[in-house]
């Protein structure tokens, strides 16, 4: 070979080497060292760490550990079951719909050991006699109070224009009681009409009621004395009417005058049906037939009462009254109506004001 085939190998030789360097060089993962520059060709090839790829897989490491962290949640709703558990029934309750009962059953039932809960279970039975007695308590006497009045508002037809006050009172002891009735109008009616009605009602308390023994009656401008009637128990005759024409009429068990009516009718069957007694007004003397109603509510100026409605059978061309009794009043008679001969309402007595009470020992 001559020296210039020689020369011309060895240029080819060596480009070809630092092509394949340049190629080399370009592929990822791999560095070249060169040796001293006494050795400008000779080269090796070095394989170096891989760039950071452990990293990636230790990455989903943290999210599972996250992804276990939600547990700790479930651990929170423990203590709700404690609340719960707190009153014994919600305690023995909140385990069968609680998962979480390991922890909550051994606090359920550390609470349950003093089970004095229960205990106070079977304490209903020892306050049911409590409400009984409460119940006996709202339940109102049959009976008046032994002193009381009673003040009514008066309104004059089914409008209802007021016209006048009235006032009852009543005095009632063991043996004997006496009641009183007061109307006058007031207003301009009182100015320019004035107008007075006063009843007295006297008798004796027996097992049976109150037995009526006067009844008095005054009535006009100044109140002066129209009528009478006398109850002769001991020999049953009525005499009653006006001053100067007494009249006379047989008496029966359930004979009353109009006053002594009111407050004896609490005393009474308050069923609904009818009864039959027979009433005076000091001018007259007449069997009614009382018709008792079912009880009902009825809005008052004293509030908002339950009351059992009374009216008297009305006859044609006859006057009639009607009462309403409060069972929450002691059954006080807390509206009265009284009907004209064509059964409208000519005036009407709603109760305003009630005061009870009762007779000091002394008779104060």
């Amino acid at each position: 070979m001559t020296p210039r085939s020689v020369r011309t190998l060895s240029f080819c030789l060596a480009a070809s080497a630092a092509l394949h360097l340049a190629l080399v060089a370009r592929l990822p993962g791999f560095s070249i060292e060169l040796d001293a520059p006494d050795t400008p060709l000779s080269a090796r090839i070095v394989e170096s760490d891989p760039p950071v790829p452990p990293p990636p897989p230790r990455v989903p490491k943290p999210v599972v550990k996250h992804a276990a962290a939600p547990k700790r949640p479930k651990a929170a709703p423990a203590p709700p079951p404690r609340v719960v558990a707190t009153p014994a029934p919600s305690a023995i309750v909140a385990p069968a719909s609680d998962p979480v009962t390991a922890p909550v059953v051994d606090e359920t039932e550390s609470v349950a050991a003093p089970v004095e809960p229960p205990q106070p279970a079977t304490a209903p039975p020892a306050t049911t006699p409590d409400p009984q007695p409460e119940a006996a308590e709202a339940t109102p006497e049959v009976a008046p109070p032994q002193i009381g009045t009673i003040r009514y508002e008066v309104y004059y037809g089914s409008d209802r224009f007021s016209i006048g006050r009235s006032v009852q009172t009543w005095s009632m002891d063991k043996d004997s009681y006496r009641i009183t009735s007061f109307s006058e109008t007031t207003g301009l009616l009182g100015l320019f009409r004035p107008y007075q009605y006063a009843y007295v009602a006297e008798g004796r308390i027996e097992p049976s009621g109150l037995t009526p023994e006067a009844f008095t009656v005054r009535r006009g401008r100044d109140g002066e004395r129209q009528a009478t009637a006398l109850f002769d128990w001991a020999h049953g005759e009525l005499t009653y009417g006006k001053l100067g024409t007494p009249r006379k009429a047989p008496l029966s068990a359930n004979s009353y005058d109009l006053l002594t009516l009111f407050y004896q009718l609490p005393r009474m069957p308050l069923t609904p049906g009818r009864v039959q007694v027979s009433v005076t007004t000091g001018t007259k003397f007449n069997s009614y037939q009382l018709e008792i109603g079912a009880e009902q509510t009825l809005e008052l100026p004293v509030g908002t009462l339950r009351v059992i409605p009374i009216r008297q059978v009305r006859r044609p061309g006859e006057e009639s009254i009607m009462i309403w009794l409060a069972p929450e009043k002691r059954y006080l008679p807390v509206r009265i109506v009284f009907l004209d001969e064509q059964g409208e309402v000519a005036v009407e007595q709603l109760a305003t004001r009630i005061a009870i009470g009762t007779i000091a020992a002394d008779g104060s």
